[in-house]
């Protein structure tokens, strides 16, 4: 189950800006600080933000996807009231928010710098920005996500310096995936979208996802944000993405709905009939990954290739396995 509080205090600090949209920071009941998001950017309101990041969130758990923990927060007509900041808004009214344990140490200062030089055009900061995703515990996340956001189709994180976090877990640097809202194509969920989530179905769908990779990062190469992660993977060796393409291709129609079934009615349009559009787009996308992945390294993307094909453990398998974790 998804871990659920309500807010005792409204936090009024700076709150990250690179790559969220303007989030609020609480203390919830069980004491810990959370970052809120809201569903309104600019002036208007994204029907599938909420749904889509605790879908991607609770995935990327089950897969062992580095994400900060996560909550269901309820906001009071009585909190809302006690902070005029929030009631004159008009972002936030009672309810459910999806929202983020607050990470120990987070890199803001210098990920906002790189992501200013990085717009700017300066080469020394695409460098620096390479650097700054070296030297984590965990680099071994960075296969992790790409594989995920193909499974999830995320072509948002590639290109937006925003989306990685780095911080501190136990006094040992960490980065996280954050901001799932535009997964699926766009963070909206109406008729475009059911015809989006259904793209996958096509002959042509590789190379469709690939040129949307290229579109949003634009240019060949996907974008700065894979450009650091890709730097960071080492193919000279063992395949990298073998665990994570393993546990996507596993995971089943009974995990998928079981998660799916962790979205609060509220978050929804169309209530089943919108999760079984993502659990039919899911079921079919988790068999894709690995020859997207294969694409991606006979385009020449991957820095540390010598050449040739990726080399996949016979061991893993198509084969559906039972039981939630």
């Amino acid at each position: 189950m998804v871990d659920k509080f309500f807010a005792e205090t409204y936090l009024n600090e700076p709150s990250p800006k690179v790559g969220q949209s303007k989030p609020i920071k609480i203390t919830a009941e069980n004491g810990k600080r959370y970052f809120l998001k809201t569903e309104i950017v600019n002036s208007t309101k994204q029907n599938a933000v909420f749904f889509q990041e605790l879908l991607c969130s609770l995935l990327a758990k089950h897969l062992k996807v580095p994400v900060p923990n996560f909550a269901i927060i309820e906001l009071e007509k009585d909190f809302i009231e006690a902070n005029a900041e929030l009631m004159f808004s008009r972002k936030f009214k009672p309810g459910l928010y999806f929202a983020t344990e607050e990470v120990n140490d987070v890199e803001d200062n210098l990920a906002e710098s790189i992501s200013l030089g990085v717009n700017n055009g300066l080469p020394k900061v695409k460098r620096t920005w390479t650097g700054y995703l070296n030297n984590v515990s965990n680099p071994e996340a960075y296969a992790d996500i790409i594989a995920f956001d193909i499974f999830v189709q995320n072509c948002d994180r590639f290109s937006n310096l925003g989306n990685l976090l780095i911080g501190s877990e136990s006094g040992l640097r960490k980065v996280y995936a954050i901001d799932h809202g535009h997964a699926f194509g766009t963070p909206n969920f109406d008729t475009a979208k059911m015809k989006l989530l259904k793209v996958n179905e096509n002959p042509n769908y590789d190379e469709w996802l690939l040129n949307q990779f290229r579109r949003h990062g634009g240019g060949f190469t996907f974008g700065p944000v894979f450009q650091g992660m890709q730097n960071n993977i080492d193919l000279t060796g063992n395949n990298p993405f073998c665990r994570i393409i393993d546990s996507i291709e596993k995971i089943s129609k009974d995990e998928l709905t079981f998660i799916l079934g962790e979205i609060p009615e509220e978050w929804t349009i169309s209530g089943d009939q919108q999760r079984k559009v993502y659990l039919d787009f899911l079921s079919r996308q988790r068999l894709i990954v690995k020859d997207i992945i294969n694409k991606i390294v006979r385009a020449n993307l991957f820095s540390n290739h010598t050449g040739g094909d990726l080399l996949w453990n016979e061991s893993y398998s198509n084969e559906e396995s039972s039981g939630i974790q």
